[in-house]
């Protein structure tokens, strides 16, 4: 039975990547080809991150996107427990650079000190342009006109909790406050009118 991770992997692939390759002339250089962005979202202790890891490593070993797959994690750009569509919003301009062939940058935050963080530039200096940015987090949504596909993974709450706690530890402290952003973010960009799988990370 295939994987959530496959799935999304053969989405990207077969629909994705097959209308990229088409748009681009016989012979274009790699690095001239149009950046594919694949969005992850789902709300807190979904699995997202652990989905999106899994599809960056079945990818990066796959043509068109060997060894050109970039992992945007929008937890490093939330700005804080009330941060999350800021957060979202501050990954918006990495794209449309990326989608100009040009680096972009973004500011992260460090939870640890609770204050902005240092600016991510994507790709990493050294690294070569991406042919597929992979945009995981809460809020992927909210950046539907940047994405080519999008997975949006569904749990139970208790499950989704669980899961959360297990990582964690005690969440009260912010649980309830993130899930009212999550509705805010579900009823600015319903997932379920753009997403092009639904999936639940235990099937």
């Amino acid at each position: 039975m295939p994987t959530p991770a496959s799935l999304v992997a053969d989405l990207v692939l077969e629909q994705v990547g097959s209308r990229d390759d088409g748009d681009a002339p016989a012979g274009t250089p790699a690095r001239d080809r149009r950046t594919v962005v694949l969005g992850i979202d789902g709300r807190s202790g979904a699995g997202k991150s652990t989905l999106a890891s899994d599809v960056v490593t079945i990818l990066e070993r796959r043509s068109p996107y060997r060894g050109r797959v970039a992992l945007v994690r929008l937890d490093d750009h939330y700005q804080g427990w009330t941060g999350l569509r800021a957060g979202a919003e501050a990954v918006r301009p990495v794209l449309a650079a990326l989608g100009r062939g040009e680096a972009g940058s973004a500011p992260t935050w460090d939870w640890h000190r609770s204050a902005p963080g240092p600016v991510r530039v994507v790709p990493a200096p050294g690294r070569p342009h991406p042919r597929l940015v992979v945009v995981e987090g809460c809020g992927a949504t909210l950046l539907h006109d940047h994405l080519d596909a999008l997975a949006w993974l569904d749990e139970p709450e208790a499950m989704r909790r669980a899961r959360a706690e297990a990582r964690e530890g005690d969440v009260s402290s912010w649980w309830k406050t993130w899930a009212r952003q999550e509705d805010e973010a579900l009823a600015l960009a319903a997932p379920y009118r753009y997403a092009d799988l639904r999936l639940t990370a235990s099937e």
